[in-house]
């Protein structure tokens, strides 16, 4: 409820009050709100919205503690490069303003297209799953660290560029910057079981991201 109004008013032995009540968003918006307890509730619905690009989600969320819902919607990003094409710029409202359930409206904003970023993914996600299967299955860590790498870097002769979609741009046009590879390359290695950081700093006085 945003507002509520109301006039009273009396004659001739009656009593009469017209009520006025504003609400933040229209009954088919109230309908599509997802009920849940708990912040790994929220991350599972979160994770939903991002794989499906929808430009809304919004969560009475029981349970609720303060919580930077931009982190959580940039690392499932970081996390899941084979999913999420786009990261989108979020905006992030809570009411009220206290109480152990509130309601969380979450918007994502994407430059490109829904229909564009899903087929983006589709021609994705068959790499991730090539680089899996180039990994020779008995082979030690170092050699399956070193044969990722090889189907990574071979792949193309890149072009250095960043790009508003890194992982599309990166694995189907050859255009990516050292945040695409790192982060495609942390993830194709997870993906078959080997734990590899991303770590961030300056090379020339950029920025830049590498592989622990």
């Amino acid at each position: 409820v945003e507002a509520i109004d109301y006039d009273f008013g009396t004659g001739l032995g009656t009593s009469a009050m017209s009520v006025e009540i504003t609400y933040r968003q229209n009954r088919e918006e109230i309908a599509l709100i997802r009920t849940v307890r708990g912040l790994a509730g929220a991350e599972d619905f979160i994770a939903e919205a991002m794989d499906e690009c929808e430009e809304k989600l919004v969560l009475q969320l029981s349970g609720y503690r303060d919580t930077d819902f931009l982190e959580i919607v940039g690392e499932y990003a970081r996390q899941n490069p084979d999913r999420v094409m786009e990261m989108p710029s979020v905006t992030v409202r809570v009411w009220p303003d206290r109480g152990d359930t509130r309601v969380v409206e979450l918007q994502f904003f994407y430059w490109t297209d829904r229909e564009t970023l899903r087929a983006m993914r589709e021609q994705v996600q068959p790499v991730f799953s090539s680089a899996a299967l180039y990994v020779t299955g008995q082979a030690g860590e170092r050699v399956k660290f070193q044969q990722l790498h090889t189907f990574l870097t071979e792949r193309f002769d890149y072009t250095y560029q960043s790009s508003l979609t890194p992982s599309y741009s990166l694995l189907c046009e050859g255009i990516g910057d050292s945040n695409a590879f790192s982060q495609i390359y942390a993830a194709m290695c997870s993906r078959i079981g080997l734990e590899a950081m991303v770590v961030s700093g300056t090379r020339k006085g950029e920025k830049h991201q590498w592989n622990l």
